[in-house]
């Protein structure tokens, strides 16, 4: 407790120097706090926008079954076992088909959703563009992509076909969602519309949406216990393996950028001693030549760096939590940098998010380097000669 006393007036005795050393490290450390949150951030959005166009953040699928077997689950099924990281659960039935229009033909994705149940989570209401969303629950909703290949527009008719069914439906909204492939390939109808169809190859599908920051495999492992025997439970990285490896190559660059920030504070932390140590040479001397021993004197230099970095992480830390909270309010807005990613399409804008590992790994990793940073004034201090330093001082 000696030496951390005496290392703490040593800071205190500079206060400008020691100041300007740590506003520097509580800038650095606070910069990664803020670069984490966001990296977390854009990772939220990246996942949300990728399950809300698809089937959750875990997907329980069954079948194929005929019309009157899906319907029958997706009126009996149960919502699973409770689980506060769920904030919701859909239920769905996917079938393909092809839509003619006087014009041309084209293959589709049918699903049959719960309108209201739906617009909860998905993107599809908003991304309406013409027409509405089910005013009319007979209704036909398709995509963009869809209307321009078959010449559709809303109010027009067309004909869904499959081995077993011919059927008109009119179309009574049209969306755009951004993702080309989506909007070309996928449509909506009701429940209740295709309660009435005679399909043989449907697949019944619960989609369940986790809270930001929840396991999907933890979240998995409970659904899966309670699952029909033929329901095959999936999470969001097996379904979109290409967002998954989206977000590992963004966590890896921000792993990157945290090791370069890391390595040029601990450059920083090793001059600003070393420069300390070089003024100080005759006040060491005096210390040796009492009796104190060289250990010793490494060991005051070590608890300097290691005082300076811990009053910089607080400082920091608070400064990049503070800042990331107000960030994460407002939300960071990059649909002028995000137009042709069809991963941000649907929601452009980012809200970084704060995690235990982003707020405390900085602050770990700055007090390992101010310690390795400190090892060579250190050996400086504790190996100058009493008189060489006595002579130079």
């Amino acid at each position: 407790m000696f030496w951390l006393r005496f290392a703490l007036r040593s800071c205190l005795r500079r206060r400008r120097r020691t100041g300007i050393t740590l506003l520097g490290m509580a800038f650095a450390i606070g910069t990664l706090v803020v670069l984490g949150a966001i990296m977390v951030g854009v990772n939220d959005t990246m996942i949300q926008n990728a399950v809300a166009m698809h089937a959750g953040h875990v997907a329980g699928v069954a079948g194929p079954m005929r019309m009157a077997e899906a319907m029958r689950r997706v009126r009996t099924v149960g919502e699973g076992p409770p689980d506060a990281a769920v904030a919701g659960q859909l239920r769905r039935c996917r079938f393909t088909a092809m839509l003619q229009s006087d014009r041309a033909t084209a293959p589709t994705t049918i699903w049959a959703v719960a309108p209201e149940q739906e617009s909860e989570f998905t993107p599809i209401r908003r991304s309406v563009r013409e027409g509405g969303y089910f005013e009319r629950p007979s209704d036909l909703v398709i995509g963009a992509g869809c209307a321009r290949e078959l010449s559709l527009k809303v109010g027009d008719v067309v004909l869904l076909t499959t081995p077993s069914e011919h059927r008109e439906f009119r179309v009574g909204g049209i969306f755009d969602t951004g993702i080309d492939r989506f909007d070309a390939g996928v449509s909506f109808m009701t429940l209740t519309a295709a309660a009435d169809l005679n399909e043989p190859q449907v697949y019944f599908e619960r989609a369940f949406f986790l809270e930001p920051g929840s396991e999907a495999v933890e979240t998995r492992e409970g659904i899966a216990t309670t699952a029909q025997v033929d329901e095959r439970v999936s999470t969001w990285p097996e379904l979109l393996p290409e967002v998954a490896q989206l977000v590992d190559l963004n966590t890896f660059s921000m792993t990157i950028m945290t090791t370069l920030v890391v390595l040029i504070l601990g450059f920083g932390v090793a001059n600003a001693l070393l420069i300390s140590v070089m003024d100080r040479y005759r006040h060491f001397a005096v210390l040796k030549a009492i009796g104190v021993r060289p250990g010793e004197v490494a060991r005051v230099i070590l608890f300097e760096a290691l005082l300076m970095c811990l009053a910089a992480s607080l400082l920091g830390t608070g400064l990049g939590a503070a800042a990331s909270l107000v960030w994460g309010h407002y939300g960071l807005d990059l649909s002028a940098y995000t137009s042709s990613n069809p991963h941000f399409s649907v929601n452009p804008v980012v809200y970084p998010r704060l995690t235990a590992m982003m707020m405390f790994a900085p602050q770990a990793l700055a007090l390992c380097a101010a310690a390795l940073a400190a090892v060579w004034p250190a050996i400086v201090a504790a190996s100058r000669p009493v008189s060489l330093a006595m002579r130079e001082a």
